[in-house]
């Protein structure tokens, strides 16, 4: 668990790199994705761990990483220009 935020970081930045590459941009966006729900789950799995609820916990990192997802894709067309 402790390498976790580590390797999504990782891959995080992988992806957001990619996306400056315009033959990747789609491939970078899909593996984007998926770390923004990797990083839903390790924040749901944390706020359960501190005693919230499960359902509020799973609720709560959802729409966090939903919202982190808009603003993030919304900044990257801006600079990308796309």
């Amino acid at each position: 668990m402790a390498r976790l935020p580590s390797l999504l970081g990782l891959v995080t930045l992988l992806s957001l790199g990619l996306y400056f590459v315009d033959s990747l941009q789609q491939v970078a966006s899909i593996v984007l994705d998926i770390s923004l729900f990797g990083w839903a789950d390790l924040m749901a799995v944390l706020l359960t761990r501190r005693g919230i609820n499960v359902y509020l916990s799973i609720t709560v990192s959802t729409v966090l990483m939903v919202t982190a997802g808009t603003l993030l894709y919304f900044c990257l067309g801006v600079i990308t220009g796309s």
